[in-house]
């Protein structure tokens, strides 16, 4: 995790020691306290409520993946092409030959089935869909990953304006 990542956990863990004090955690660690109208951080406890939490939020993740994808699913074929057929001619997808299709056919298929279990095992309203990348292997979208350390935001903030202005919204143009 970067420093962006530290720095919404720091801003979020200050915020809720001033509005909602009974949230937070009592670790034994003061990393915030009040001195008058001031709240004092102490940067190498911050730091390490950081690590401790991000260690948790990893594990808890990994084993969440690791029962969504051990989850026993059964895919029905003709439904699963009528899937992959819809998806195509949703995001006006072509392919170059059959063998090709197969292969992104695969593709999709394992990303639907994750999308299914996830939604089947959503803890709150959110639903997860299949996008533009749903017949992307997970290797292809890997190394499409563009946070690789630190985000610079002024680009970022600059890259979504112009997004924006030019009506784009996940590389897709705007309906």
């Amino acid at each position: 995790m970067g420093y962006n990542d530290y720095f919404v956990f720091r801003t979020d863990y200050i915020c809720r020691k001033i509005h909602a004090p009974d949230e937070v955690p009592d670790s034994g660690k003061v990393a915030v306290k009040r001195v008058g109208n001031v709240m004092e951080v102490d940067d190498a406890v911050m730091k390490e409520l950081f690590e401790e939490s991000m260690k948790k939020h990893n594990e808890a993740y990994k084993n969440y993946w690791k029962m969504v994808r051990e989850q026993e699913y059964k895919v029905d074929e003709e439904v699963m092409k009528k899937r992959f057929e819809d998806w195509m001619k949703e995001y006006g997808r072509t392919y170059k030959n059959e063998k090709e299709k197969a292969r992104r056919y695969e593709a999709f298929k394992v990303n639907a089935i994750n999308t299914d279990k996830l939604n089947a095992h959503s803890l709150g309203d959110a639903r997860n869909r299949l996008n533009e990348y749903a017949d992307w292997t997970e290797d292809e979208f890997r190394s499409m990953d563009c946070r690789h350390g630190d985000m610079d935001m002024k680009s970022y903030i600059e890259d979504t304006r112009t997004m924006y202005a030019e009506g784009r919204f996940g590389a897709r143009p705007r309906k």
